[in-house]
């Protein structure tokens, strides 16, 4: 276990970075300030847990009550995310909790810039353009598709 506690610090200090903290817009965290986020990945059986505190956030190892919770496959919140809240993925995410909480949080995740800005703290430019591209052929397959 002392690898996963190696890898939530070493995300935390990320997070907690100056450069990081830019990404959020103004006031985005203190009217978050508290609240506990879980992120349910059905499929692949992963859960993400988050809390905000002090201006920035945290990835904990674990919560015992979230204060609203994100339930999809991660295609469909990937996805979702990518296409800026599009109705075709949006029906597939279920969110339980605090509406409030939840409305912000989908709010900023509707800005796929941010998102992006947030990618490219988090796995570097490279990587992240390399998503962008893997994602905008997936986002063309899914639109022709439907």
């Amino acid at each position: 276990m002392k690898t996963k506690k190696q890898f939530l610090g070493y995300c935390n200090d990320i997070l907690r970075g100056e450069k990081f903290g830019k990404i959020f817009p103004e006031k985005f965290l203190d009217e978050l300030d508290g609240k506990k986020i879980k992120i349910n990945f059905t499929k692949i059986n992963l859960e993400l847990y988050f809390k905000i505190k002090n201006n920035s956030i945290l990835i904990l190892e674990n919560i015992k009550d979230s204060d609203v919770e994100f339930v999809a496959r991660p295609l469909d919140f990937f996805m979702y995310v990518v296409t800026k809240g599009s109705d075709k993925f949006s029906n597939r995410i279920k969110i339980n909790g605090d509406i409030d909480t939840a409305d912000k949080i989908n709010k900023f995740l509707y800005k796929s810039e941010k998102f992006r800005l947030v990618l490219l703290n988090l796995i570097g430019t490279e990587r992240t353009e390399k998503l962008e591209a893997i994602f905008g052929k997936l986002c063309t397959g899914v639109d022709k598709f439907f």
